[in-house]
């Protein structure tokens, strides 16, 4: 059984609305011009922060260590009608064979777009709606991580992550690299080091639950480690394919040699 230490208010979703993105510090969209074997082709692809995240055991609890919050993309993946027919797409997502672009189509560049306010849908911001479903639909579990995004050590930065999210105290010999990896293959590329530690009750410093002042809206949850596989083949619950790596990892090398 899961144990949430601090529920927190995650269920309600109102005002729903699609628009343009156009100056996301998080993504940017571009195209990949390239000859294979002698043949124009073109690849459309993300640029994003390469990550890193840690599987966190407690001793004490002899749990997981994990993480729920809120993904709009999960939410809006799962309650497609909310989105689907907005003016926004207006080209819809196909697998027909595209034409080739032209051949004096610019290569995408490197620099990030503009900083100017997101363009605004034809569509009214919804309201309050009935329609809407639970955010809990759209709530995933996740290891603790975050995005590289200083000059820090990847290690320094999985302790500050750790520490914003879970509210343990973790020092940084305690630490320990596992793998990386690359995930969204098919778009981005992103490179994600994996990592793991052990802590104890006596550890924690505070509550975690992410900072704020980013919108983050973190649950700190507590998996015993006997259902760790309980939880990998429960497709109800949202999970990354990452989280499910992770998962696998731990019932491998830790718990089966107990």
């Amino acid at each position: 059984m899961v144990c949430v230490i601090k529920k927190l208010k995650m269920d309600k979703i109102t005002d729903v609305s699609v628009t343009n993105c156009t100056d996301s510090r998080y993504v940017q969209p571009f195209r990949v011009l390239y000859k294979q074997d002698g043949k124009q082709k073109f690849w459309d692809c993300t640029k994003v922060h390469d990550s890193v995240s840690v599987l966190i055991y407690n001793k004490t609890r002899d749990a997981l260590v994990c993480v729920k919050q809120f993904r709009p993309a999960v939410y809006m993946s799962r309650h497609k009608e909310l989105w689907e027919n907005s003016p926004v797409f207006s080209s819809p997502l196909s697998l027909k064979p595209k034409p080739p672009p032209p051949t004096n189509e610019q290569p995408p560049t490197t620099e990030p777009p503009p900083t100017t306010e997101p363009a605004a849908t034809t569509e009214p911001a919804a309201t309050s709606n009935p329609g809407y479903a639970s955010g809990a639909l759209g709530c995933a579990y996740e290891m603790c991580a975050g995005i590289i995004d200083k000059g820090s050590s990847l290690e320094q930065i999985t302790k500050e992550e750790i520490l914003e999210e879970t509210g343990y105290d973790v020092p940084l010999e305690n630490i320990e690299r596992v793998s990386s990896y690359y995930s969204g293959v098919g778009h981005s590329g992103s490179h994600q080091t994996f990592y793991y530690c052990e802590v104890a009750d006596s550890m924690m410093v505070n509550g975690g639950g992410g900072n704020v002042q980013e919108g983050e809206c973190i649950e700190v949850l507590y998996v015993p480690a006997d259902q760790v596989l309980d939880l990998l083949f429960n497709e109800e619950v949202p999970k990354s394919a990452t989280f499910c790596y992770a998962l696998l990892w731990f019932y491998h090398f830790k718990r089966s040699k107990k």
